[in-house]
């Protein structure tokens, strides 16, 4: 009876645990020099020529789908661009975080001499709670990815954007972060300049990343 209750109440938990809708938090600073005017032609390049490739090209075309919504355009070959979005990013190797919660003692039921007593299955013991849980520990390696951008006029070569998306997870592999930085990266964009603000974003299906 008590494996039982025990089941039933871990099941509980569980189930509330999922039903929880996960954000991804990200650190968002941004310096600037006031409203980037719509309507430019944008080049995004790697900030270290060695990530040239598949990789990303396709954080690069989630960086060029967001722009054009906000009314810029990707160059296209020959064509010359107004302004250039240099980009880098990367995950460090993790550090190691260890979450102890208390332990816990649940009531249960039962009957004595032919009475029904709410904390008592079997004999009576009015203070009887029935078994104490020891705390419960857990580790897990929590990463920190980012995403860095610089806009600068091709004309002038003056930078006049940078940012910098910082996040926090379990999640090391960058294609599946990247929307999420991506995206607090451009709220509010070009946002308030010098400040550092929290961006959060519920994930899909509320996967932890």
């Amino acid at each position: 009876m008590r494996m039982i209750t025990r089941l039933l109440i871990v099941g509980l938990a569980g189930l509330l645990l999922a039903a929880c809708a996960r954000n991804v938090e990200t650190q968002v600073t941004r310096f600037h020099e006031g409203a980037l005017p719509p309507g430019h032609l944008v080049r995004i390049v790697p900030a270290d020529p060695a990530k040239e490739g598949p990789e990303f090209h396709t954080y690069a075309d989630m960086i060029g789908d967001t722009l054009a919504k906000l009314g810029y355009r990707v160059a296209a070959p020959g064509e010359k661009p107004d302004l250039e979005v240099v980009v880098d990013y990367g995950v460090d190797q993790g550090r190691t975080e260890i979450e102890t919660r208390p332990g816990y003692a649940y009531p249960y039921y039962g009957y004595y001499l032919g009475y029904f007593h709410p904390y008592h299955y079997g004999y009576f013991y009015p203070y009887d709670f029935g078994p104490f849980f020891g705390p419960d520990i857990e580790s897990q390696t929590v990463y920190t990815r980012r995403l860095e951008m610089k806009i600068r006029d091709v004309k002038s070569g003056r930078v006049v954007f940078e940012g910098r998306a910082l996040s926090e997870g379990p999640t090391r592999e960058l294609s599946l972060i990247m929307p999420y930085l991506v995206e607090a990266m451009f709220r509010d964009f070009p946002g308030e300049n010098g400040a550092t603000r929290l961006v959060e974003i519920k994930t899909k299906q509320g996967r932890a990343y």
